[in-house]
Formats: structure tokens, sequence, C-alpha cells
């Protein structure tokens, strides 16, 4: 939906016109102020987040604009104030291509078929890029692992050939082999769930093992929680596990 509908007009109105002061202002400042305005969007909205979709709820009440923001961006500067220690470096880029040598790398990656977060983000991708086709432009680059960005896949790992019938299962496991590949670490940690594909139970930590053991990584399964996946006729049980691999 346009994302006019999303806001009260007022509301609407405001955001733009901060939205437009930002550009104004010197590239470090104005990516900070850009930061705050997309991290008030949903309270300043009308739009409620259910699962992995986005809804309009008449009902819900949506903060002034302004306020909102004076809000966050002074919670801001009061953190960068408080900061103590070494400072982080920052690098923007895709992680199946962004080699970095590090002692541990400790992520979690998309789940498969989980959340499409290009949906789920879609209200600030609009205004972050001021682009009608935000949503479709970063499900184009992300990391493939929702069944929306799913096409025929050209390369299969050899972890999930009896799967490969399956939409997004084997595009999944082929960026994620990419970006163990690139990893310069000692020690990688994946914070990944199980999935359920076509009423298909896929043991994504346990591929995920044996891709890593394929590598040249010594693989070991943390397990954490459970959760019950409702496949009709059927109920699921599926696990979120680090997947962990040393050299």
């Amino acid at each position: 939906f346009p994302p006019s509908r999303a806001f009260p007009k007022r509301n609407f109105n405001e955001i733009l016109a901060i939205r437009e002061a930002v550009e104004r202002e010197e590239e470090e400042v104005g990516q900070l102020l850009l930061l705050a305005l997309l991290a008030v969007l949903p309270r300043v909205s009308i739009i409620k987040k259910d699962g992995g979709v986005l809804k309009i709820d008449k009902r819900k009440k949506a903060l002034p604009v302004r306020e909102a923001f004076k809000r966050k961006v002074k919670q801001i500067i009061a953190d960068l104030g408080a900061i103590k220690g070494p400072v982080p470096s920052v690098f923007l880029g895709d992680a199946r291509y962004l080699s970095r040598e590090a002692e541990l790398i400790f992520t979690s990656p998309p789940y498969l078929n989980n959340v499409d977060y290009s949906k789920v983000y879609g209200l600030e991708l609009s205004l972050l890029t001021l682009s009608p086709n935000s949503t479709k432009e970063m499900r184009a680059k992300a990391l493939r692992s929702f069944i929306t960005n799913s096409s025929p896949p050209s390369y299969v790992p050899e972890e999930v050939s009896a799967y490969a019938h399956l939409p997004i299962v084997a595009n999944y496991f082929a960026d994620m082999e990419r970006f163990i590949k690139q990893c310069s670490a000692e020690r990688l940690c994946l914070v990944v769930s199980n999935a359920v594909v076509k009423g298909v139970h896929i043991e994504v930590d346990v591929l995920l093992a044996r891709m890593g053991k394929r590598l040249g990584f010594k693989p070991r399964i943390v397990v954490g929680a459970e959760r019950i996946a409702d496949v009709k006729p059927k109920r699921l049980r599926v696990r979120e596990s680090v997947v962990e691999l040393c050299l």
C-alpha cells in the first residue's frame, strides 16, 4: 500500500517535511537524523506488525511525529555521549561478498522461509529511498530466504540435493555456502531455525553443520528454543540452534 495510508494525514506531512530537512544536513548528521526518523515510524503510524505482514489498524493511536522524533534524537545523543571503550567499525555490504578477518563471527542470518524482511520493513524502506519499488529492489538484493524470492536454482549444494524440488531451499543454502566460504574467522557461530517448506521439515542446523564440515570446519550444534509449527493437518516441532563452525 502507499505509505500515505500508513499514517494520519498530519503525521505523513510532517514526516515528509522532516525527511526533506534531513537531506540538507551534513552527511553524517543527516544519516543519524534519518535513522532517528525511521526508528519512530512504527509509533507514529497506524500500522501493526502481525507476524510476517503489515496491517492497517485505524484504532491504533499514533504519536505526534515531532514529539517522537525529538525524543529519539535526544536518546541517540545521550547514547553517543555514554560510549566508553573502543569505537566500533561499521561496514556496509553484502555478507556473501564482504570478507573481513576476525577471530569470531557471531551472526543470525534470516531464518529459512520465516519472515520476508523486505515486506515487514517495507514502510521504512519506502521512506528511506522515496521509491515505490524499494521493497522489490531490496528483495532482489537480499539473501534468498523467503519463498517469494524463489527462482529456479542455478546451483544446489550437495547437502540439500534431496530438497531441490522445494522452492527457496536450494537458493538459501547456496547463499549460505557462499557466506561461509568467504568468512575469515577461526570460529563462526550461526543462530538459525529449522523450517517447514511445503509440509517438509528442513533441519537447517544439521544441514549447515554438514556443509561446514565439507568446507573444512569442525561443526557443533547447540540447541536452544523449540517451537511448534502449525502446518495443517499436522503440527511439527522445530528448533532454534547455534551452529558453531571452528577451524
